[in-house]
């Protein structure tokens, strides 16, 4: 017999008045993943406010998943469409991504708790109605949009009997100076990556990104990575066979010459979205042969050699054993 799935509407349409934190029960069914529909109003009176998918998702200041309080997933909008390209190599989707002021968008912005959508070995088990809940945390209205509302769905896999699923939380910190700076990572679950983002991009004529040259160290050694720049981690975003994402933000430069009436067409192609984040991948053969392995270690941290004393994030993104973890 085959196997069977639920694909719902959990959640109907929201529309929230006000900034606030909303909570909304989950399924009690296996479930594999969610769908998040971000549908605000273009508010693009003035054109440069305008931005394709950016200032959307940044719309949830933080999306959380917990079951009886404990965390399984803490990240904001933008750290997990980050996430969902460099892990799981899922881009998003969005009808009507016009400039129109005042025009409804709708953005899908998933959320994996497995290897894909619909794996059958690593997701949430069946819960009890009340512990599994989503809380988020809206911003009603920002540059480019207006009157937020949202929506959600599911997919439940009845009768799946999960081994595994995957935990994301966010380290916030803010380096006192330049140089070198320790980030202490969680060593209770083995890691599959690390996503990190800094403030200061790559950029202008001597780019100094902020995290600078970064290392995995476990117990005071090299683990893994042991010296990478954070713009050539970026790198790694094709050399894993990773495409750039749909929704970059292009900008097109055309140059008319009145004498002769003809043209030359020229694009910027400006990543908003991903230009401050990299991202340590320890399962890049897709197997876990390469997982970094924490569990029972004393001390992880990851170390950055940075340009500039700023805020950053780092995103463990691990292994969870279902068994030990509900």
């Amino acid at each position: 017999m085959a196997a069977s799935f639920i694909h719902n509407v959990i959640v109907e349409e929201q529309d929230p008045a006000v900034n606030a934190i909303l909570e909304h029960d989950l399924p009690v069914n296996p479930l594999s993943g969610l769908l998040l529909e971000i549908k605000p109003l273009n508010e693009t009176s003035t054109v440069t406010n305008y931005a394709s998918a950016a200032r959307i998702i940044d719309a949830f200041n933080s999306i959380r998943v917990l079951f009886r309080g404990q965390t399984i997933l803490d990240i904001s909008g933008r750290d997990l469409y980050a996430a969902l390209l460099h892990r799981w190599r899922v881009d998003i989707s969005q009808s009507n991504q016009v400039q129109t002021d005042n025009d409804r968008r709708s953005l899908i912005l998933p959320i994996l708790f497995g290897r894909h959508w619909g794996d059958r070995t690593e997701g949430i088990p069946q819960t009890r109605s009340g512990e599994l809940v989503l809380r988020l945390d809206v911003d009603v209205a920002d540059t480019g949009y207006d009157d937020l509302r949202y929506q959600i769905e599911a997919l439940e896999l009845p009768g799946a009997r999960f081994t595994h699923f995957t935990r994301m939380t966010t380290i916030a910190q803010t380096f006192a100076a330049t140089g070198q700076n320790d980030v202490v990572l969680p060593t209770e679950w083995d890691k599959r990556g690390i996503l990190v983002f800094n403030t200061t991009a790559f950029a202008g004529a001597a780019p100094a990104p902020g995290l600078g040259r970064l290392s995995v160290l476990v117990n005071g050694v090299e683990r893994g990575y042991s010296s990478s720049e954070v713009e050539i981690l970026r790198g790694l975003f094709g050399a894993m066979g990773k495409h750039s994402p749909r929704y970059n933000e292009h900008r097109h430069h055309v140059i008319v010459d009145d004498t002769v009436d003809v043209f030359a067409l020229n694009t910027q192609d400006h990543h908003e979205p991903l230009d401050t984040y990299a991202y340590l991948d320890f399962d890049f053969t897709g197997d876990d042969s390469y997982n970094l392995q924490t569990r029972g270690e004393n001390r992880v941290v990851l170390r950055s050699d940075a340009h500039v004393a700023e805020a950053m994030r780092v995103i463990p993104i691990e292994k969870v054993n279902v068994s030990e973890f509900f």
